[in-house]
Protein backbone atom coordinates (compact mmCIF):
# COMPACT_ATOMS: atom_id res chain seq x y z
CA UNK A 1 0.00 0.00 0.00
CA UNK A 2 1.28 3.39 -0.78
CA UNK A 3 1.15 5.81 2.14
CA UNK A 4 -0.63 9.29 1.99
CA UNK A 5 1.76 11.86 2.93
CA UNK A 6 -0.34 14.86 3.86
CA UNK A 7 1.82 18.21 3.95
CA UNK A 8 0.88 22.25 4.19
CA UNK A 9 0.57 22.65 0.53
CA UNK A 10 -1.52 19.66 -0.22
CA UNK A 11 -4.10 21.07 2.73
CA UNK A 12 -3.29 24.78 1.08
CA UNK A 13 -4.71 23.44 -2.07
CA UNK A 14 -7.52 21.78 -0.66
CA UNK A 15 -9.01 24.84 0.79
CA UNK A 16 -8.24 26.90 -1.69
CA UNK A 17 -9.81 24.87 -4.58
CA UNK A 18 -12.74 23.96 -1.85
CA UNK A 19 -13.67 27.81 -1.78
CA UNK A 20 -13.25 28.09 -5.50
CA UNK A 21 -15.61 24.77 -5.90
CA UNK A 22 -18.22 26.21 -3.33
CA UNK A 23 -17.91 29.89 -5.69
CA UNK A 24 -18.68 28.02 -8.71
CA UNK A 25 -21.21 25.78 -7.21
CA UNK A 26 -23.00 28.63 -5.39
CA UNK A 27 -23.33 30.50 -8.82
CA UNK A 28 -24.70 27.77 -10.71
CA UNK A 29 -27.34 27.01 -7.92
CA UNK A 30 -28.22 30.98 -8.40
CA UNK A 31 -28.61 31.19 -11.85
CA UNK A 32 -30.60 27.96 -12.03
CA UNK A 33 -33.21 29.80 -9.24
CA UNK A 34 -32.30 27.24 -7.15
CA UNK A 35 -31.23 29.43 -4.05
CA UNK A 36 -33.32 32.36 -2.98
CA UNK A 37 -31.59 34.19 -0.35
CA UNK A 38 -31.60 37.46 1.09
CA UNK A 39 -28.32 39.86 -0.08
CA UNK A 40 -26.26 39.44 2.61
CA UNK A 41 -25.81 35.96 2.67
CA UNK A 42 -26.01 36.37 -0.97
CA UNK A 43 -22.58 37.85 -0.34
CA UNK A 44 -21.02 35.19 1.62
CA UNK A 45 -19.85 33.14 -1.38
CA UNK A 46 -17.70 36.27 -2.55
CA UNK A 47 -16.08 36.75 0.92
CA UNK A 48 -14.77 32.80 0.26
CA UNK A 49 -13.36 33.69 -2.54
CA UNK A 50 -10.84 36.22 0.04
CA UNK A 51 -9.95 32.66 1.44
CA UNK A 52 -8.04 31.44 -1.68
CA UNK A 53 -5.97 34.50 -2.47
CA UNK A 54 -4.91 34.55 1.55
CA UNK A 55 -4.00 30.78 0.70
CA UNK A 56 -2.29 31.57 -1.93
CA UNK A 57 -0.28 34.48 -0.43
CA UNK A 58 0.45 32.07 2.44
CA UNK A 59 1.91 29.51 -0.11
CA UNK A 60 4.13 32.13 -1.75
CA UNK A 61 5.14 33.19 1.58
CA UNK A 62 6.93 30.41 1.89
CA UNK A 63 7.53 29.51 -1.18
CA UNK A 64 10.06 33.14 -0.72
CA UNK A 65 11.13 31.74 2.58
CA UNK A 66 13.14 29.16 0.70
CA UNK A 67 14.01 30.68 -2.21
CA UNK A 68 16.00 33.63 -0.07
CA UNK A 69 18.80 31.33 1.94
CA UNK A 70 18.88 29.80 -1.72
CA UNK A 71 19.35 33.09 -3.56
CA UNK A 72 22.31 34.27 -0.78
CA UNK A 73 24.48 31.04 -1.80
CA UNK A 74 24.11 31.77 -5.35
CA UNK A 75 25.30 34.90 -4.67
CA UNK A 76 28.46 33.72 -2.61
CA UNK A 77 29.04 31.28 -5.25
CA UNK A 78 29.32 33.86 -7.66
CA UNK A 79 32.16 35.96 -5.67
CA UNK A 80 33.69 32.66 -4.75
CA UNK A 81 33.83 31.70 -8.68
CA UNK A 82 34.82 35.23 -8.96
CA UNK A 83 37.77 34.86 -6.75
CA UNK A 84 38.96 32.05 -8.35
CA UNK A 85 38.82 33.59 -11.78
CA UNK A 86 41.27 35.90 -10.46
CA UNK A 87 43.04 33.39 -9.25
CA UNK A 88 43.06 31.38 -12.42
CA UNK A 89 44.16 34.80 -14.24
CA UNK A 90 47.37 34.62 -12.45
CA UNK A 91 48.16 31.02 -13.25
CA UNK A 92 47.69 31.03 -16.32
CA UNK A 93 50.02 34.19 -16.34
CA UNK A 94 52.42 32.04 -14.60
CA UNK A 95 52.15 29.00 -16.80
CA UNK A 96 53.01 31.28 -19.90
CA UNK A 97 56.13 32.67 -18.26
CA UNK A 98 57.38 28.92 -17.38
CA UNK A 99 56.42 27.79 -21.03
CA UNK A 100 58.95 30.86 -21.78
CA UNK A 101 61.80 29.94 -19.58
CA UNK A 102 61.26 26.45 -20.39
CA UNK A 103 61.67 27.70 -24.21
CA UNK A 104 64.88 29.82 -23.29
CA UNK A 105 66.46 26.64 -21.32
CA UNK A 106 65.94 24.14 -24.41
CA UNK A 107 67.75 26.91 -26.61
CA UNK A 108 70.41 27.64 -24.29
CA UNK A 109 70.49 23.61 -23.56
CA UNK A 110 70.53 22.88 -27.15
CA UNK A 111 73.50 25.73 -28.14
CA UNK A 112 75.47 24.17 -25.32
CA UNK A 113 75.36 20.20 -26.51
CA UNK A 114 76.31 22.11 -30.54
CA UNK A 115 79.28 23.74 -28.90
CA UNK A 116 80.66 21.24 -26.66
CA UNK A 117 79.87 18.01 -28.46
CA UNK A 118 80.79 18.70 -32.50
CA UNK A 119 81.37 15.47 -33.92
Amino acid sequence: MKKFNITKNLIYDVIYWGCILVVIVWIILKLLGIIHSPVWQQMLPFAALVVPFIIKGMKDAESLALIKPMYEEIKEMRKDISTMDNRLVHVEKDVHYLRRDVDHLQKGFDKHLVAHHKV
